[in-house]
Formats: C-alpha cells, sequence, structure tokens
C-alpha cells in the first residue's frame, strides 16, 4: 500500500472528476453508455440519502415516541443483547465452570444455564461466557427460569431475586415464606406462601412487579405454573373434605382476572406439581396423572405399581419415572405421554434417576450413564464426565443436554 499502513476498510466516496475519468478510461470518450451509467450512480446515490434519512427520522420518531419507557438500563440490555447474539456464531463452550457449593439448583435459561447456589447466581449464554455474576447469600436457593427471566428464592423464605442475562433487574420481599414460584417470558411471575386468614395464596405480578390478583386458598397450594407467553396460569391445590378425604382442585387463571378460566375437582387424589401442555395442563399426582384440556375435558392414566421418582413436560409431552416399591428398589418404569392421553412405557433398571426430556424424548441420568427413551427402547450411553447422585440433567434440545456437577456442567451430545 502507498503509505505503508494496513487498513481493514480503504473504501471512501470518489468524487465526481474521479467518476467521469473512471467512467471515460472504461467506455472512452463521454458515449450513451458512460452517460447511462453515470446517471444510475447518480440515482443510487440519491436512493443512498433517501434512506438513511428516513432511518434517521424513523429512529429519532420511535426515541421520542417511547421516550418514557427507555431508560439507562434498558438501553444498556439492548446493546448487550446484541452483542451477546454476534457472538453466538462463535464455537459454543462445552464446559462451565462456577463456584461449587453445598447446595445448588440449576436451569435452562436464554439457551444457556442459570445456577444458583449458597453464595450466588451466575448465568452463562449459550456459548459458555458468564454473564452474570451476583453475589448473595442461600440456605437452600431454588431457581426458576423462563427463557428471557430467571428468579431466585430461598426455599421458606421470604426474599427473592428476579435477573435478565447481565443483571440483577428487582429484589423483592414477601411477609410470609415463599414455597413455590415461576416465572414467563413476559416478566409475569408468581409466588406461592401464605395470607392472612387462610392456608396458601398465590400471588400474581406484572412485568412491572405489581400485584395484579392474589388468590387466596383454604387447601395448600403444591404447585403453580405459568403458561410460556405469560397469559395464564394453573395451580393445584389440596385440602380436606368433610368426611375426611382429601379433595383436589386444579384452575386455568387469565393474569389479572379474578375468577378461573377451568376448574376441576378430584377426590382421594394427592397433586404434586402441574406444568402446562399445548391445550391442556398436566397434573402429576402420587398414582396417576391427570391431563386437564382447555376445554374442561379430562383424561387420567393411573400408575398401578410404582410412584413417581422424576417428571418433566415439553413441547406438549409428559415424561414420568416411576421407581418400584421398597425403598432400596431398582426397578424403574417410564412413560411418555402426549396431550390427549396416548402414552408408551418401558422398563429399566436403576439405583437413582434424574429425568429431563424435549418433546417425547427422554434422558434419565443414572448410576450407569445417560439413558434414552423415544417412545420405543431405553438406549445407554456412556459418558465419560464425572457426575453423582446429586448431578442434575437438563436437556437443550433433542440431541444435547447439560449435565451439571457440584462446580461445573458438561454441554453433552447424546444420539
Amino acid at each position: 500500500m502507498p503509505d505503508g499502513k494496513f487498513r481493514l476498510f480503504n473504501l471512501r466516496r470518489i468524487s465526481r472528476e474521479e467518476k467521469k475519468k473512471i467512467l471515460d478510461d472504461f467506455f472512452g470518450e463521454s458515449t450513451e453508455y458512460s452517460r447511462y451509467f453515470n446517471n444510475v450512480s447518480t440515482l443510487f446515490r440519491i436512493a443512498e440519502f433517501a434512506i438513511l434519512f428516513s432511518l434517521a427520522v424513523f429512529l429519532i420518531v420511535s426515541a421520542l415516541g417511547n421516550l418514557t419507557g427507555i431508560s439507562y438500563t434498558n438501553a444498556e440490555y439492548i446493546i448487550r443483547n446484541f452483542a451477546l447474539e454476534l457472538e453466538s456464531n462463535k464455537n459454543v463452550s462445552t464446559e462451565l465452570v462456577f463456584n461449587p457449593d453445598t447446595d445448588m439448583d440449576f436451569a435452562l435459561f436464554s439457551g444457556g444455564l442459570a445456577v444458583s447456589g449458597n453464595t450466588g447466581v451466575s448465568v452463562f449464554s449459550a456459548t459458555g461466557t458468564r454473564t452474570l455474576y451476583d453475589s448473595e447469600d442461600f440456605v437452600s436457593p431454588v431457581i426458576r427460569a423462563s427463557d428471557k427471566y430467571t428468579l431466585v428464592f430461598e426455599s421458606a423464605g421470604t426474599e427473592y431475586y428476579i435477573y435478565n442475562q447481565f443483571s440483577r433487574v428487582y429484589s423483592g420481599h414477601t411477609t410470609y415464606p415463599i414455597t413455590g414460584a415461576c416465572i414467563a417470558d413476559n416478566g409475569n411471575y408468581v409466588l406461592i406462601g401464605k395470607a392472612d386468614g387462610y392456608t396458601s395464596a398465590a400471588s400474581v405480578y406484572d412485568s412491572d412487579f405489581n400485584l395484579v390478583n392474589r388468590f387466596l386458598m383454604n387447601g395448600f397450594i403444591v404447585s403453580a405454573e405459568l403458561d410460556k407467553e405469560g397469559g395464564m396460569y394453573a395451580m393445584a391445590s389440596v385440602d380436606i373434605a368433610e368426611d375426611g378425604r382429601y379433595e383436589c382442585e386444579i384452575l386455568r387463571v387469565t393474569v389479572g382476572d379474578s375468577s378461573a378460566d377451568n376448574g376441576f375437582v378430584f377426590e382421594d387424589i394427592m397433586p404434586l406439581s402441574v406444568e402446562f401442555g399445548d391445550d391442556e395442563i398436566f397434573v402429576l399426582c402420587t398414582d396417576r396423572l391427570i391431563i386437564c384440556g382447555f376445554d374442561g375435558t379430562d383424561k387420567e392414566i393411573k400408575f398401578g405399581e410404582g410412584s413417581p421418582e422424576a417428571f418433566s413436560v415439553s413441547e406438549g409431552f409428559a415424561c414420568v419415572v416411576l421407581k418400584g416399591q421398597g425403598a432400596t428398589s431398582a426397578q424403574r418404569r417410564i412413560l411418555t405421554v402426549s396431550g390427549d392421553g396416548q402414552y408408551s412405557e418401558a422398563d429399566f433398571s436403576a439405583v437413582f434417576c434424574q429425568l429431563s426430556s424435549f418433546g417425547n424424548r427422554a434422558f434419565i441420568l443414572t448410576e450407569k450413564g445417560i439413558s434414552v427413551y423415544d417412545g420405543e427402547d431405553v438406549s445407554f450411553s456412556e459418558i465419560s464426565k464425572p457426575f453423582s447422585e446429586k448431578s442434575r440433567i437438563l436437556a437443550l434440545n433433542g440431541t444435547q443436554v447439560y449435565l451439571c456437577n457440584k462446580s461445573c456442567a458438561y454441554l453433552l451430545t447424546v444420539k
């Protein structure tokens, strides 16, 4: 290069005289062709100016129209999220390292992983970059996440924290201990606890952290879950009827409404967990799986022998692992159930078991490694990474899982 300097981009706008010289050199003296291409380049320059001017006007009008909703934090989030999207084209890290703690919880978050321990909260992007670390003391942390937000609370405590990928966005406090929680992509969240004069309550908050509704129950709310978009939530409660029998109630409620869209009551059934499917709610109970449709219908799949050991719902399918009778039994049975009540099952043996699923594909962590059930057979895959009974497995998609340990997590590909 003439000046001896390296330039990544050596682009500049040429002058009118330089353009004429280039056209004359290419076509000879002024001809019909050179005049044509000269006119075309002039039109392109006018179009370029019009596009840039329109973009500037659009940005100014958009900023002025949303001035009250734009804050420094919002602007910072947009810029950092844009940088994170650019980073996603890089190679993905297969090992995430974090501070080891005695009590830990994990959740999939924005294609990456959120980790909470006794000493703090970490968030890792899909490429394995740690985008957040927040030092906080927990005795028994519980983490709940959607694609856009993570909620962390102390089990049976009164403090909770909400995070995006880069920072803590809110710190909250409740009067009564929190026994359960969930959060949706739009920022709506539900906290389960007690209330004055009632056994339990489900408190619903919007993305501005305002209380929009509170369901008060004489029974005990064992589980609540928001749908992915955050427009409605489901909860399962249990009460003791006058004759001493258990009475299970399942409610589906639109956020902000004071009454339920659907309600189901079952006798002599003990609910354990509730999860949204596509157009139904899966309710795990001690002896059966109940499917409550949005149309008001319900189906039951009784387990027969065995009790629920693990439960996972993904992409409209529910997976349940049942443990055989007896504390030391190694007999296990896996069920995969669709929203219309169709199911498949298979037997396998294991000393301990962790479960995660993606659609109808179930990943089962046992002392032998990872087993996969896709509705036909339980296939086994050995893994070279260390793990224990306290390890967790989280299905990122149909072939990749996070194996979460005390101080690190591995991204594994399982065929």
